[in-house]
Parts: structure tokens; sequence; C-alpha cells
């Protein structure tokens, strides 16, 4: 839960929260068991997006890629409103390697997501 805060300030308040939010999602994801599949999903996406608004699009996109995923696994649409802040955020910039092929994974997901 502390980690999902520091994520929404990252969003309304100030990116530079992104640096403490990432220890709460690393331990909160380390914490997920198999039978966690959509809260792992989910707040690997928060995750992510802590890293991409840090710039670390490589480290956004391996933990993207992983949220996608857990979310394709368990069948999940929420994950795909829930990517929206973090495509936004690759976009934002001028996107990586990393970046662009995370981009394609959401935007795949999406499409197969319905």
């Amino acid at each position: 839960m502390t980690g999902t805060v520091w994520v929404e300030l990252v969003c309304t308040v100030n990116p530079r929260h992104a640096v403490r939010a990432l220890p709460f999602l690393d331990t909160a994801v380390a914490g997920y068991g198999p039978e966690m599949g959509r809260s792992l999903s989910l707040t690997q996406i928060m995750l992510a997006l802590a890293h991409a608004v840090r710039r670390d699009t490589g480290e956004a996109a391996r933990v993207g890629a992983g949220a996608i995923a857990a979310a394709r696994e368990i069948g999940s649409v929420r994950a795909k409103g829930r990517l929206r802040p973090l495509e936004a955020v690759v976009r934002s910039g001028t996107p990586t390697r990393e970046g662009r092929q995370l981009l394609v994974r959401i935007a795949e997901f999406r499409a197969a997501a319905g």
C-alpha cells in the first residue's frame, strides 16, 4: 500500500517520489505467490511506472513485461487500464529500444485483451 501511495504522488504531485516507491514495490512483488497473480501484475505495473519516471527504461521494460505476462496468465483485463500511465511516461521521452519493445508489448496485450 505504501508503494501505491508513493506512485500516486509520482503521478499527481512530483515525479521525484518515484525513488521512494521503489523499495516498497520491490518488497511487495517479491512477497506475492503464484495464487496472487492479479496483485502481482498490478504491483509490477506500478513498479515499472516508477522506473520509467526515473528514465530507467531498461528496468521498466523488464518489470513491465513481467506484469503483462502475469496479466495474460490469469486473463486480467484490469491491467489494460493500469498500463496507460506507464505507456504515457515511456512515450513522453525518447523511448530506448527497451522502451519501444515495452510499448509494443502493451499494444499487443491491449489488442489481445479485447
